[in-house]
């Protein structure tokens, strides 16, 4: 009798599309090398990530997607900052470093880390489209958001 994971090929990259737009989620070894599809797919003018301080080099993934970008001349800006339990501070900072860049149309958030990263990502992604609003006031419920920034997440933790 053969084990269950022996029958499993976990280098075969399976493709999950979900929704009834072109969101997709990639499983397997080797899925990062999917990264260079979502840029294809959604067509930023610049990626913003969002990341601890260096566990997305540490890790390899950073090697995968800086070649993603750079073989497709897309810009990208990097906040680097997010701890555990990131703060409202961290997260208006660099909401205030993409917003310059920003357009809902040519820019892709994208998280590559854990909870703290991409927890702080989504917040990001909420905060780009209303301006003037704060990480506070999102915690708070001053305002629901009802649209968000496009988001890429690449997990890393194992």
């Amino acid at each position: 009798m053969s084990d269950y994971y022996d029958t499993i090929d976990i280098h075969n990259v399976i493709t999950l599309k979900y929704g009834t737009t072109k969101q997709s989620c990639f499983f397997g070894v080797g899925a990062l090398n999917k990264f260079g599809d979502i840029l294809d797919a959604e067509k930023p003018k610049c990626v913003g990530f969002v990341c601890s301080r260096s566990a997305y080099r540490r890790c390899g993934a950073w090697d995968v997607i800086e070649a993603a970008l750079t073989e497709r001349g897309i810009e990208h800006i990097m906040y680097n900052k997010i701890t555990t339990n990131p703060t409202t501070a961290a997260i208006d900072e660099c909401t205030e470093l993409f917003r310059p860049k920003y357009s809902h149309d040519s820019f892709l958030v994208c998280s590559i880390g854990g909870g703290s990263p991409t927890d702080a990502a989504k917040s990001i992604c909420c905060l780009l489209e209303y301006p003037g609003e704060t990480g506070r006031s999102l915690y708070k419920f001053k305002f629901s958001p009802e649209r968000r920034a496009k988001l890429a997440v690449v997990n890393i933790t194992a």
